[in-house]
């Protein structure tokens, strides 16, 4: 009998690397971007976007803004770890963010953030949100 390797699909290359991630209504921020970012309970996060180059931006914030959404631990009862903020508005607004929420594949919904001032951003990739019939477009 040859044995033959478990391979696991629960796991992703880079898992050791602060990410941000897309889920069906809800920005992700892993626990090592939390500690990067160094955002606690008591912040909150306002979205910034600019739909021509795909750009999403995140600013983590401990004073009140109208426009902020709070901020939820990813896992309940542990003293650190991520978070995470639902965003149904910019979901149900912008097709482009929306499209990369029902990517198949989770690893085309994680991103690397890059620090743009006081802003986190991640630049996604269109996800293909239009579609046009081909009959008839000439």
């Amino acid at each position: 009998m040859v044995w033959q390797k478990f391979r696991r699909v629960d796991t992703y290359a880079g898992k050791d690397s602060p990410t941000i991630s897309i889920s069906k209504d809800k920005f992700n921020f892993n626990s090592l971007f939390a500690k990067l970012a160094g955002i606690s309970r008591n912040h909150k996060v306002v979205i910034h976007l600019d739909p021509p180059t795909f750009r999403v931006g995140f600013e983590f914030l401990l004073n009140d803004d109208p426009d902020a959404l709070s901020l939820s631990p990813m896992n309940k009862g542990e003293a650190m770890g991520g978070f995470m903020c639902t965003a149904r508005g910019v979901f149900a607004q912008h097709d482009w963010v929306a499209g990369v929420a029902r990517l198949s594949s989770s690893k085309d919904r994680r991103f690397s953030p890059q620090k743009d001032g006081t802003i986190w951003a991640i630049q996604l990739c269109p996800a293909f949100e239009m579609y046009a019939n081909r009959e008839g477009a000439d």
